[in-house]
């Protein structure tokens, strides 16, 4: 069975990075898109609990793994803070859910996902 990741970089001919960097913008909210690159300059681990995320979306192979992905995110002691959740410059789980289902079954296979090690 293939992961989000592989499905999406088989279909765009793109790398690993550029899987994690175009799945990461395209789940930004879009206000967040324009403050991004300004946000990871000044604060390079503002977006670490994103990343995680995406990278844990990434190893999936049904939906039932991105909501427990998106069940992670939601929870990751990385994720609290004025910025990330009144003003959402962060990724949206909706968002993940929306663009993997573009790619994966909804499936009742056994969770693939594992825990993504935040160091």
């Amino acid at each position: 069975m293939h992961t989000f990741a592989e499905i999406y970089r088989a279909r765009h001919a793109c790398s690993d990075r550029e899987f994690a960097e175009e799945v990461f913008r395209k789940t930004l909210y879009p206000h967040a898109r324009i403050f991004a690159r300004l946000i990871e300059w000044l604060e390079p681990n503002f977006f670490a609990a994103d990343h995680r995320f995406v990278d844990l979306a990434g190893q999936a192979c049904t939906m039932k793994d991105i909501r427990i992905a998106s069940r992670e995110y939601y929870y990751d002691s990385g994720n609290p803070g004025w910025l990330r959740q009144k003003c959402y410059l962060r990724t949206s789980g909706q968002r993940m859910k929306q663009l993997a289902a573009e790619y994966l079954p909804e499936g009742q296979f056994p969770s693939t996902v594992t825990k993504v090690d935040p160091r």
